[in-house]
């Protein structure tokens, strides 16, 4: 059963999300465009799953334009859950870790 749960490959919009949740704090998108290549994915990929964790109202989104820079930057964070549970194998042992948002 570990096995089988370890080697499920978890969808981009899953790891965007879980990687915001977890590192709760702003996250400019060429940050999340690396994590969707790493994980094998296209970078504009990211760019659209996060738009649709913003329609879904999981995430919050942000335009900043700089003073003197024609090209203008986005930013994500996480949204919502209160008192979030992880519970995760680490070497044999079971692991609860409180979030809160």
């Amino acid at each position: 059963m570990l096995t089988y749960l370890s080697s499920m490959k978890l969808s981009l919009k899953k790891r965007i999300l879980e990687y915001l949740r977890k590192n709760n704090e702003w996250h400019n998108g060429g940050t999340l465009e690396k994590l969707a290549e790493e994980a094998g994915y296209k970078a504009s990929n990211a760019s659209r799953r996060c738009r649709e964790l913003e329609n879904e109202k999981l995430i919050e989104r942000k335009v900043e334009k700089g003073e003197n820079s024609r090209v203008a930057s986005v930013w994500y964070r996480a949204m919502g859950l209160k008192n979030k549970t992880e519970y995760r194998l680490e070497d044999g042992t079971l692991v609860n870790t409180k979030y809160e948002y």
